[in-house]
């Protein structure tokens, strides 16, 4: 369940009949409740920074884990071992993107995505050249691509002669951002979308027939939305309905944008919107891509009143991004900033970055920030850290000139040999470095001799090692 919103409702709403239909806020209510399924033990998954509801059963948040994502790429594949093979070396080469994987949701656009790519380059009846995946790095690069494939494989199929490609997907996109600026910042917020709220903003029969729309839900990305029930659509996950609303409010007046982050409630409950905006704004990639749809926009603007569209993109980004360190805390501004992929950003982070539980995106995002020449990120503390995220640390150490402090507990891969002799390299070379700390990381006297091996020949301002 995709940031879903769990009413308690009063005991006279609660449903017992789990095979009647009713909306899913009141089905969830009263499975929580423990009057709907009754003594049954129920897994929801979900984005591991929603809310877990008060209630009298036992809840917990939990998303995929290493094992669960291998899983579901080889059932995701069927028999196809060729594709299958295809989405885990992409992943395995890019960290940061397979680290959105965690989250269910994400995973499943991923696969999807890859599968498209996967079967147009090894189809012989689309003459249409498949992108370079290889340079994808973040969220954003990921779905504005998307976007663009997508265009390419079923809106190329409807152009008049005298309307060009980047018309149609200039027209497309603003369609949807409209359409998805409205539902998304409705409250409460709007999945399900009707068919006159489609003709409202424009999305018509003829985007349906260039198959913007998809009939129904398939493994392969048909079009941005789908089919749920007679006259009922929706964007194929909350995400891509998040992207092309961060179209739409960068494309509208600043205020909106501001209006977005003047609530620290509101601004959290939008935290994979807001690094929607920041990816559009500040990554070049992503930038070329809003540049082509915001001036069609401001020239539509123009000729229709003769004036110039006053869009938001005009706001310097650094100003949004700098209200954002008031309201998210270290680690959410840290993986804000890295959706930017901007060197020039990175100063915002603030000097002393801490954890007691790290997602693996955060981490890959604290991993990028460390190897930046802007970063000032003078202290490092953080707990119970695996072999991955461990893996990841090092390799952002490894030219950071900025860390003074380094403060690893419970991080049980450094008892091993091999990884307290890498990372003893790696501190070894953090001239600024003046404090060690490793408490409870399972440090052996030849993990440690490994380890001192490194250190011993830098570090020449260390003062404490614990």
């Amino acid at each position: 369940m995709d940031e879903v919103d769990i009413r308690h409702l009063k005991g006279h709403d609660l449903q017992r009949d789990c095979h009647k239909d009713t909306d899913l806020s009141t089905i969830l209510s009263s499975i929580t409740c423990n009057v709907m399924l009754k003594g049954a033990k129920v897994i929801v998954t979900s984005r591991p920074n929603n809310n877990v509801p008060e209630c009298n059963r036992k809840t917990e948040l939990y998303g995929f884990t290493e094992e669960s994502i291998q899983m579901y790429i080889h059932k995701f594949s069927g028999r196809n071992n060729d594709l299958e093979t295809f989405i885990k070396d992409y992943l395995r080469d890019n960290v940061n993107i397979g680290t959105l994987c965690y989250l269910p949701v994400q995973c499943n656009f991923v696969c999807a995505y890859l599968s498209d790519m996967y079967s147009d380059t090894h189809s012989e009846e689309t003459s249409i050249p498949s992108n370079d995946i290889s340079a994808v790095r973040t969220m954003t690069q990921l779905y504005v691509l998307a976007t663009i494939n997508m265009a390419k494989k079923h809106g190329t199929k409807s152009l008049e002669h005298e309307r060009t490609f980047d018309d149609m997907l200039g027209t497309s996109v603003r369609c949807h951002a409209k359409l998805a600026k409205h539902c998304t910042m409705s409250t409460p917020l709007q999945i399900i979308m009707y068919d006159e709220d489609l003709e409202e903003f424009g999305i018509s029969d003829e985007d349906r027939k260039a198959g913007f729309l998809a009939e129904s839900e398939t493994k392969r990305l048909k079009g941005h939305l789908t089919h749920r029930r007679h006259r009922c659509w929706s964007f194929h996950h909350l995400s891509m309905q998040e992207m092309f609303a961060a179209v739409g409010l960068l494309l509208g007046p600043r205020e909106d944008l501001m209006k977005l982050i003047q609530h620290k409630q509101s601004a959290r409950q939008h935290e994979v919107l807001i690094k929607f905006i920041v990816g559009l704004w500040c990554d070049q990639p992503n930038k070329d891509f809003m540049d082509l749809v915001s001036g069609q926009a401001e020239a539509q603007e123009t000729s229709r009143s003769g004036c110039s569209a006053q869009l938001s993109m005009t706001l310097e980004p650094r100003v949004f991004i700098e209200k954002l360190t008031h309201v998210f805390d270290t680690l959410e501004v840290t993986t804000i900033i890295y959706e930017a992929q901007c060197p020039s950003l990175v100063d915002l982070v603030p000097e002393e970055l801490s954890s007691s539980n790290m997602f693996p995106t955060e981490m890959a995002a604290l991993s990028w920030i460390l190897r930046q020449q802007q970063c000032r990120v003078a202290k490092v503390i953080l707990q119970d850290l695996d072999s991955r995220l461990m893996s990841q640390l090092v390799q952002g150490l490894q030219q950071n000139t900025s860390v003074q402090e380094l403060k690893l507990t419970g991080s049980h891969p450094l008892g091993a040999d091999e990884a307290g002799r890498a990372f003893g390299k790696v501190v070894g070379r953090m001239e600024q470095l003046r404090v060690i700390e490793l408490e409870r990381c399972g440090l052996t006297p030849e993990s440690l001799t490994a380890l001192m091996t490194g250190v011993t020949g830098g570090c020449h301002k260390l003062e404490k090692f614990r």
